[in-house]
């Protein structure tokens, strides 16, 4: 295991996860109930999330490599604890 792998962005991981445990949660009711109908609603809330996410660490990281002199390696780039202000998940 890299020890620096699994710590780097593991703000971003509880952010992520923060956002999609509740989402799961529900899938697995909903789908133990046959309510398919909220189910694949709720598949697609998930699959938003994870898009979501991923395109606001994307903007972290290029702020953040725009922004270095000369470090653009990943471990340089500070840990993303907090989803932007204007848009939270």
């Amino acid at each position: 295991m890299n020890k620096k792998r699994d710590e780097q962005f593991k703000g971003y991981a509880k952010l992520l996860f923060s956002g999609l445990y509740d989402q799961f949660n529900n899938l697995h009711y909903q789908e133990d109930d046959g309510e398919e109908k909220e189910a694949e609603k709720t598949k697609q809330g998930i699959l938003d999330t994870i898009a979501e996410g991923a395109y606001d660490f994307a903007a972290h990281i290029r702020g953040h490599i725009y922004t270095q002199e000369v470090k653009q390696s990943s471990y340089a780039i500070p840990d993303m604890t907090e989803w932007p202000e204007e848009q939270q998940p």
